[in-house]
């Protein structure tokens, strides 16, 4: 299963981890081809809202380019999206499981990728987690490419929320 390093050129507040040991046990898919794991220091602000509220902030508070580039592109992958305003999801992303800690979110793929992410309150960060079953040998060919991107993308996110919630 690949792991990304960390990277030295990550924000400060925003930082790539590997994966820990119990990360596997917040996912509901079988099979898990990739998994990354991304921490963000909020410090005092995380309290204030639970994990979905700061799910909504990474993806629907995101700056319209942004949410346009999301949205036009994980169909591209062949994930397939709800609503992208609902209470049940989360710019189209499936709530799946929701606690005041956690939040799970879903988007299937069928029959070449099926994934979640998580976004996990944890003292004063947020841990966001994603999980891709890769269920074709053509989804893992293309995975390969697009995982350096969607490490990226992620990275961006995270500190385009955590910006804007050191300047709230």
């Amino acid at each position: 299963m690949p792991v990304a390093d960390s990277s030295s050129t990550e924000p400060a507040g925003v930082r790539q981890i590997d994966p820990p040991p119990d990360l596997l046990d917040r996912t509901t898919l079988v099979d898990v081809h990739y998994q990354d794991c991304f921490i963000v220091d909020l410090g005092q602000a995380l309290s204030a809202r639970s994990a979905e509220q700061w799910a909504r902030a990474v993806f629907e508070d995101a700056p319209a380019s942004t949410r346009n580039t999301l949205v036009n592109g994980w169909p591209l992958l062949g994930l397939r999206l709800g609503p992208l305003t609902s209470d049940e999801h989360v710019l189209g992303w499936r709530i799946r499981a929701n606690r005041p800690d956690q939040v799970l979110l879903f988007a299937d793929g069928s029959p070449d990728m099926v994934a979640e992410l998580l976004i996990e309150r944890r003292r004063d960060t947020l841990r966001f987690a994603s999980f891709i079953a890769l269920l074709s040998p053509s989804a893992h060919e293309i995975w390969v490419d697009v995982a350096p991107r969607h490490e990226r993308t992620v990275r961006e996110l995270l500190d385009e929320m955590w910006q804007r919630t050191k300047s709230d």
